[in-house]
C-alpha cells in the first residue's frame, strides 16, 4: 500500500511513521538478504529517517525521507545503491508513490496554494505540476514503464474524478458508470498495470458503498465487492493477468481485512487468525503477493505469498516494525522499518 488517500476530499500526506513498539515475533520462516539504506540527509530519531514506497521493474527505488526539521523529500535509489535526493519545484512536503524503470517519479504533495497537486519528476531531475484540466487538487497513484501515470483529482464542486495520463502528456479523464457525483465523492484510480489497465474506487450511486473498479486498456469497467458484507473496498495492485489485490471493511471502524481477485473473478481472503489487521499491498506479473499484518500493540510485521498460496514473513531482525511497501516482478520487496532508536531505514529483499 502506497501513501494515497482512501478518501477523496481528505487533504492530508502520509505520515511517513507508524506506531512502533518494543516487540519481537515471528510466525512464518522469514526472507533472508535484506539491505538497508538511508538518505544521506534523512534525520534520526522517532518520526525521521527513511522509507521506500516504490521499486521498478528493473530495482530502482524511490521514496521519502524526512530532514532534522521533519520535513519531506523524495530519494531515488539507483541500481548501483547510489541514492539522489531531491525536491521539486513548487510542492511542499512530497510523497513519492511510483518510479518505473526509466527512473522516472510520481507522486503529490503541498503547493503555493496550499492545495494538493501531483508532480512527475524526469530522469534529467528536472520536474513538473501535474494537474488535469479544471482539478483543484490531483493525486499520482502510480506510473508504468511506458510512462502511463494513474491518478484522480478533485474538480472546483469537490467531485472526484480519475484519469490516465499518457507519456506525451494527453489526460482521459473517466468516472465509473456506477458512481455518485457529489462533494468529497466518485472515482478514484489507485494502481496500474505495465498495459495501463487500472483499479481503484468509487462510491456506488445506488448502494452508497465504496466498490472497487477494474477499468481495461479499452475503457471497460468491472465493478466488484470481496465480500457480500463489505461497507468499502480499496485496491492496491493490478498485474498483467488482471489480478487484483487490495483491503476492505465489513464495518466502518474495522480491522482491515485482505482479498486477491484473480482475472476470473474469483475472491480470495487472506486474513491471519491472529492479526489485528491484514492488508494486501500490491502483486506481480508472477502472481506474488505481499502485504501486511498488524499484530497488536502498534506491532506490523510483512509477508510475502507465492502464487502457490504459501506464506513467509518479513521482518527485518531486532525491528521494531517492518513495513514492506511494494514490489516487482524479480519478486524484490521494498519498504521500511524502525529500529531500536525508532529511526526509520529503507530495505529492499
Amino acid at each position: 500500500m502506497k501513501a494515497i488517500p482512501t478518501q477523496p476530499g481528505r487533504r492530508f500526506l502520509s505520515a511517513l511513521g507508524f506506531l512502533i513498539l518494543t516487540c519481537t515475533a515471528t510466525l512464518f520462516a522469514q526472507s533472508a538478504a535484506f539491505i538497508s539504506f538511508d538518505a544521506p540527509d534523512a534525520a534520526k530519531g522517532e518520526l525521521h529517517g527513511t522509507t521506500a514506497t516504490c521499486i521498478s521493474v528493473s530495482g530502482i527505488i524511490a521514496g521519502n525521507y524526512s530532514d532534522t526539521t521533519a520535513h519531506s523529500h523524495g530519494f531515488l535509489r539507483d541500481l548501483s545503491g547510489k541514492i539522489t535526493e531531491f525536491d521539486v519545484s513548487g510542492i511542499f512536503e512530497p510523497v513519492v508513490t511510483g518510479v518505473n524503470s526509466r527512473g522516472q517519479v510520481v507522486g503529490y504533495g503541498i503547493g503555493s496554494n496550499a492545495l494538493i497537486h501531483g508532480f512527475l519528476r524526469n530522469v534529467d531531475g528536472s520536474s513538473s505540476v501535474i494537474d488535469p484540466p479544471s482539478s483543484i487538487e490531483t493525486v499520482l497513484t502510480a506510473i508504468n514503464d511506458s510512462g502511463q501515470i494513474a491518478g484522480w483529482y478533485e474538480d472546483h464542486s469537490q467531485f472526484a474524478h480519475s484519469f490516465l495520463r499518457d507519456a506525451s502528456g494527453s489526460f482521459t479523464i473517466f468516472d465509473d458508470p456506477d458512481a455518485v457525483q457529489g462533494v468529497q465523492l466518485g472515482t478514484t484510480a489507485r494502481a496500474i498495470n505495465a498495459r495501463g489497465a487500472i483499479a481503484g474506487s468509487y462510491v456506488d450511486k445506488n448502494t452508497g458503498i465504496v466498490q472497487a473498479f477494474i477499468r481495461d486498456t479499452q475503457g471497460n469497467f468491472t465493478n466488484f465487492v470481496p465480500t457480500s458484507d463489505t461497507v468499502s473496498v480499496y485496491p492496491t495492485g493490478i498485474n498483467l493477468s488482471g489480478e487484483v489485490t487490495g483491503y476492505y471493511f465489513t464495518d466502518a471502524l474495522g480491522p482491515e481485512h485482505a482479498f486477491v481477485r484473480d482475472s476470473a473473478g474469483n475472491v480470495t481472503l487472506i486474513d491471519k487468525t491472529v492479526a489485528k489487521d491484514t492488508l494486501t499491498l500490491g502483486i506481480n506479473d508472477g502472481g506474488t503477493i505481499f502485504g501486511q499484518w498488524d499484530l497488536g500493540f502498534g506491532y506490523v510485521e510483512g509477508f510475502r505469498r507465492d502464487a502457490s498460496g504459501k506464506m513467509t514473513g518479513i521482518s527485518i531482525p531486532n525491528n521494531r516494525g517492518t513495513r514492506p511497501l511494494a514490489i516487482n516482478n524479480k519478486g524484490r520487496i521494498t519498504g521500511s522499518y524502525a529500529s531500536q532508536d525508532s529511526t526509520y531505514h529503507g530495505f529492499v529483499e
